[in-house]
């Protein structure tokens, strides 16, 4: 057993599945965890699911912190739903071919605040089940970030997006990975009981670089709004009778360009109040949960959505356009940086969530 044991850590690679927490022992931490959190019910979305208690429990194993992403803090109902068994060959670490079995799993589903908080908190119970963290001091990271996304942004101002939400958790564990890795120590508990994550996680929290990506950024062009602003900037227009007076010839080309640049100039204002009239229709209400009239297909003339989209966002709240292939049935196949593609970003066109509007899972 403990050359088996020796075995498979030195033929453990990142790309292969964690190795498996016994049933035993599963629930014995889970019975521990349970008695310590009195009063929480840690059942339902709250139940993380036991890949994810490996993926903790194998970063420990390794001695090496690793960012765990959203789409894999699973509840352990939908990792009894929605598993799939498929079949690949992969090299191992002799660089021989073998079959292995690969289970695949529905993303998270971060539609709604409730929602979103439900799944950091499967992470921070994940993560002291698997041994590396504590609840109570992740729950110092997930209060952060959900207190800045549900706070009332200043006048003038955008509400802090997913968007932001997702880049500052990211930099906050890129804090604590680095931290933790300049030490020999590792995740290895400390001689007082207390997990180095903890204490890193707490120092990530006050670096100012984590406030700077959750700050409510200005709100960005396009409405009424920015065609006042047009105006204000546009220097006073001189009046014919204003020009100054010459003689002969010149006088009169003079004129004739000060008529010409007035008439445009009322062309220019009219367009502009026709524009301002045709971005107000298409402005709905306000709220972080309703669909906003810049980003609905009907909110800026032009815009034509698929049969399948009708009535859906063509835009985020940012004013970026949303990729359509995405969301349809039969994907995208452009090349993909940083979520989105030549076409758009890669996001639902109903709720923004990370996985296509079609089919209906929202």
């Amino acid at each position: 057993m403990m050359a088996a044991d020796m075995q498979q850590r030195v033929e453990h690679r990142d790309g292969d599945h964690p190795r498996r927490l016994p049933a035993p022992e599963l629930v014995e931490r889970w019975g521990v965890l349970e008695r310590k959190l009195v009063g929480m019910d840690l059942k339902g979305k709250l139940r993380c699911s036991n890949t994810l208690i490996n993926l903790v429990a194998q970063m420990v194993e390794d001695n090496t912190l690793r960012y765990l992403q959203w789409a894999k803090c699973t509840e352990r109902q939908l990792e009894l739903d929605g598993e799939q068994l498929d079949r690949v060959w992969k090299p191992d670490a002799n660089g021989f071919l073998r079959e292995e079995t690969v289970r695949a799993i529905a993303a998270t589903d971060v539609s709604t605040d409730l929602l979103l908080k439900l799944m950091f908190q499967r992470r921070g119970l994940a993560g002291e089940l698997g041994r590396a963290w504590t609840f109570l001091a992740h729950e110092l990271l997930v209060n952060r970030l959900i207190g800045e996304y549900m706070s009332d942004p200043p006048s003038g101002c955008l509400p802090v997006s997913i968007d932001q939400l997702r880049q500052a958790d990211k930099r906050i564990w890129e804090l604590v990975i680095e931290k933790v890795s300049s030490t020999a120590q590792g995740l290895r508990i400390n001689g007082d009981g207390t997990y180095p994550v903890d204490v890193a996680l707490r120092e990530a929290l006050a670096d100012p670089r984590v406030g700077l990506l959750l700050i409510h950024k200005p709100r960005g062009g396009g409405g009424g709004a920015s065609v006042a602003g047009a105006k204000r900037q546009q220097p006073p227009q001189r009046a014919p009778s204003e020009a100054p007076q010459g003689t002969g010839r010149t006088a009169k080309k003079r004129q004739r360009r000060n008529q010409n640049a007035t008439q445009a100039a009322a062309q220019i204002a009219e367009l502009r109040s026709q524009l301002a009239a045709a971005q107000g229709k298409g402005a709905g209400g306000g709220g972080r949960g309703s669909a906003k009239g810049s980003g609905k297909a009907g909110g800026k003339p032009g815009v034509r959505m698929p049969r399948d989209l009708q009535g859906l966002r063509a835009r985020d709240d940012h004013e970026q356009n949303i990729c359509f292939d995405f969301n349809l049935a039969h994907g995208c196949q452009n090349a993909v940086e940083g979520g989105r593609c030549r076409r758009g970003r890669h996001c639902c066109c109903r709720c923004l969530g990370p996985h296509p509007a079609v089919p209906k899972t929202c």
